[in-house]
């Protein structure tokens, strides 16, 4: 069995689900995954059950980074399968407020949470429409942060 402990790869849509779990079950030490979207892909082509397979298949995973938009669905999906993680980035992406907060109060091991770079958007309630709120973040996920530290 490969010892694998960090992986790299881009998302993809050719592999079908046998394939992913054929090749994550090999690779039960992984401790790091590095998810890029191609081009402008975007987590939508990597679904939830592809997410699901590698948290089933890859129980020490601790360490996520995902280059895509963070919004609502996706923050799902990870707390969903990923329980255990302790690290997560989204640098150089843009980042929902309220699935970051959804990440921040659903991962109970999270010591590291990596949004730099990133611009900060509010859901309007409308669809998937979000208004851009910049680079810095709201307060009130700050607020959420440093909760979690007392």
């Amino acid at each position: 069995m490969p010892n694998i402990q960090k992986l790299a790869l881009p998302m993809w849509t050719s592999l079908n689900i046998n394939s992913i779990q054929s090749a994550f079950s090999k690779w039960k030490n992984l401790q790091t995954l590095i998810i890029h979207p191609f081009m402008s892909m975007t987590v939508r082509e990597f679904s939830s059950v592809e997410l699901q397979a590698i948290g089933e298949n890859c129980r020490n995973l601790t360490t996520v980074k995902f280059t895509t938009m963070l919004d609502k669905p996706l923050a799902n999906i990870i707390v969903r399968n990923f329980p255990s993680l302790e690290r997560l980035s989204f640098r150089y992406s843009d980042a929902c407020i309220d699935a970051s907060k959804s990440l921040i109060i659903g991962l109970p091991n999270l010591k590291m949470f990596n949004l730099s770079h990133c611009i900060f958007m509010q859901n309007i309630g409308i669809g998937n429409s979000y208004r851009i709120l910049g680079m810095r973040p709201k307060d009130e996920l700050v607020k959420a942060g440093t909760e979690k530290l007392d």
